[in-house]
C-alpha cells in the first residue's frame, strides 16, 4: 500500500471513530419519549431553554441522526391513551408543586408497563430529599433537576 494511501486510509478511519463514537456508546436508541407535565411547566422548559432549537442543535453536533419524537400530554387519561397507541422508550415527568400526581400515575404505569424507564424531573434541588427520603418507591427509576438547561434530557 503506497504512503498516500496509507495516509487517506489512517484519516478515513480517525474519522469514522470520532463520528461513530456516539453510537457505540449509545446501543439502545431512544425514539419515543412521553413527557408528562402541567402545561405551564412544559411551556417553561420551551420558553427558558428554546428546548426545540437546542435538542436539534446538539444531535447534529453530535452526529447524531435520529432525533427522538416527544410527546406530551398533561393528565392520566391522556397519557394512557398514548401508551396505548405507541411504544415509548422512556417516560419523564416535571414534577411541579403536586408531588402526589406523579407518584401515583408513575406507580400505576410501572404497573402496566414494568420495563419502560421513568424520569422524574424536579424543579430544585429540595424536592430530591422529598423523594429520596419519604419512602416513595416504585414509581421512578432516576431524579433529575431542572436548571434551565435542555442538555438535561441528553443525561437522561
Amino acid at each position: 500500500m503506497s504512503a498516500t494511501r496509507k495516509l487517506l486510509q489512517n484519516y478515513l478511519n480517525r474519522e469514522s471513530k470520532s463520528r461513530d463514537i456516539y453510537h457505540d456508546l449509545m446501543p439502545f436508541k431512544v425514539k419515543e419519549i412521553l413527557l408528562i407535565s402541567n402545561l405551564y411547566d412544559a411551556f417553561s422548559v420551551e420558553r427558558e431553554g428554546r428546548f426545540s432549537e437546542i435538542m436539534l442543535h446538539d444531535y447534529g453536533v453530535m452526529n447524531l441522526t435520529f432525533l427522538p419524537r416527544i410527546t406530551g400530554v398533561s393528565s392520566e387519561e391522556e397519557a394512557f391513551e398514548q401508551l396505548d397507541k405507541v411504544h415509548f422508550d422512556m417516560i419523564i415527568f416535571m414534577v411541579g408543586l403536586d408531588k402526589k400526581m406523579p407518584v401515583h400515575l408513575g406507580k400505576k404505569i410501572k404497573s402496566s408497563y414494568p420495563n419502560t424507564s421513568i424520569f422524574f424531573l424536579l424543579n430544585s434541588d429540595s424536592d430530591i430529599n422529598y423523594f429520596q427520603n419519604s419512602g416513595i418507591s416504585g414509581c421512578y427509576d432516576k431524579l433529575f433537576t431542572w436548571n434551565g438547561e435542555s442538555k438535561i434530557f441528553f443525561a437522561m
